[in-house]
C-alpha cells in the first residue's frame, strides 16, 4: 500500500548473516587519545531496485595483519527474493575504518564512503565500492578523499557519512564524510562533500574483415565484409582501409624497395604509397568515427567494399587490413608502435 493513500501491510522474514561483533577503538598520530567507531550497528541504509544496501561499523582481522581493527560490514540484500546477496568485511592491514555510508547510483555501482584512520594517519575521508559487474562479495582498493590535517583531542568522533543519487544524473553520487582539520583543544573537525562517478570502461575494440574469396583471377568479383565489436566504452577512433601488395610486385608499381601500400580514402580512390618512403599522410577511409560501448557485433547489411580485380596487378599474396587509430595518430605521416587499436585481417592469391 501507499501511506496516506491505502492501506500498508508488512511482512517479517529471517535472514541468516555472519556474525557481527562490535568495532575497537582507532588509533590516530598525534595524540594519546582513541577515536571513537561506533557501536557496531547499522547506521546506513539505502533501497533501490529491489536491492537494500546497509552499512556499520565492525571489529576483523584485516588481510595480511595480526591486529584487530575496525572495519566496515557491507551488506546487500534483495528484497524481491527476500535472500542476502552480498555480505561483506572489509577492511585493511594497520588502518581503522568507521562510519560508513552505502549507496548505489542507477546503474547498481555501489558507493562506500567512510572515516580512517591509523597510527601514521590522522582521521580523514575514503572512499571504496564495487562496479555492478564486480565478483560478489568484494569491494575495490579505497581511494583517499579528504586527508586528516590533525589529531581529535577527545574521544568523541563521527557519527555519521552520507551518500545520495544525485538527482538530475543517475550516474553520479554525492558523499559526504567527517575528517579532523587541526589538532586543536576545540575539535577542529570538518565535512568534506564530492560528487563522484564510475568512470566508463576502456574500450576494447575488436574489428573483423572477411573476403568473399581467397583465389581469385581477372575480372572476379571480390567482397569485403566487416564487423565490429566492442564490449568496452565508447571510442572514437579513425579508420583506415589499406591492400598490401606482394613483396614481388612492389617494384613495378614504382616502390624499389619495401612494400608497396594501398590505402582507400572515403570515397574508396586508392592512394598508393611505399612502405620505405618519407612520412607523408595516409588518407583515412573514416574519421571521427564513434564505436558505441557494450556493442557486442555489428555487421553491415550488405558487402563493406566490392570492386572487379584488375588484370593488371601483379601476381601474388594480397593482404586485406581494416584497422582503427585513435583520432590524428598517422598526422605525423608514420605508422608507430600503439597507433593502431585493432585490425581486422584477411587476404587472397591472384
Amino acid at each position: 500500500g501507499v501511506p496516506g493513500v491505502s492501506p500498508v501491510t508488512e511482512s517479517a522474514t529471517t535472514l541468516g548473516v555472519r556474525s557481527w561483533i562490535p568495532p575497537p577503538f582507532a588509533v590516530q598520530p598525534g595524540s594519546v587519545a582513541l577515536l571513537d567507531t561506533g557501536l557496531g550497528d547499522v547506521i546506513s541504509a539505502t533501497w533501490r531496485d529491489n536491492s537494500l544496501w546497509i552499512a556499520g561499523g565492525e571489529a576483523c582481522i584485516p588481510p595480511g595483519d595480526g591486529t584487530t581493527r575496525s572495519c566496515l560490514r557491507v551488506i546487500e540484500i534483495r528484497t524481491d527474493s527476500s535472500s542476502v546477496r552480498q555480505d561483506t568485511t572489509f577492511g585493511a592491514a594497520g588502518n581503522y575504518y568507521s562510519f560508513p555510508a552505502v549507496s548505489p547510483d542507477g546503474a547498481g555501482n555501489a558507493f562506500v564512503v567512510f572515516t580512517a584512520s591509523s597510527a601514521s594517519e590522522f582521521a580523514g575521508v575514503r572512499v571504496t565500492g564495487r562496479a555492478a559487474g564486480d565478483p560478489l562479495n568484494t569491494l575495490q582498493a579505497s581511494t583517499l578523499l579528504r586527508a586528516g590535517g590533525g589529531a581529535e583531542t577527545s574521544f568523541r568522533m563521527g557519527d555519521y557519512s552520507g551518500v545520495a543519487l544525485d538527482p538530475a544524473d543517475a550516474s553520479k553520487v554525492w558523499v559526504t564524510a567527517e575528517y579532523i582539520r587541526s589538532t586543536s583543544p576545540s575539535d577542529d573537525w570538518g565535512t568534506w562533500i564530492g560528487q563522484l562517478t564510475v568512470p566508463p570502461p576502456p574500450p576494447n575494440v575488436s574489428l573483423f574483415l572477411t573476403l568473399n574469396t581467397h583465389t581469385v583471377k581477372a575480372g572476379d568479383l571480390v567482397q569485403v565484409n566487416v564487423a565490429a565489436s566492442n564490449p568496452g566504452g565508447a571510442a572514437v577512433l579513425d579508420l583506415y582501409f589499406v591492400i598490401v601488395v606482394p613483396a614481388e610486385g612492389a617494384a613495378s608499381l614504382g616502390c624499389a624497395s619495401g612494400l608497396a601500400l594501398a590505402f582507400f580514402d572515403s570515397g574508396f580512390s586508392p592512394f598508393l604509397t611505399c612502405s620505405s618512403a618519407p612520412p607523408q599522410t595516409f588518407p583515412p577511409l573514416i574519421q571521427n568515427v564513434t564505436i558505441p560501448g557494450g556493442l557486442v557485433l555489428a555487421l553491415p547489411p550488405s558487402p563493406f567494399f566490392s570492386f572487379v580485380w584488375p588484370a593488371a596487378a601483379p601476381p601474388g599474396t594480397y593482404s586485406f587490413a581494416l584497422f582503427a587509430t585513435p583520432p590524428g595518430a598517422f598526422g605525423d605521416g608514420s605508422i608507430n608502435q600503439g597507433d593502431v587499436m585493432a585490425v581486422g585481417l584477411d587476404s587472397l592469391t591472384f
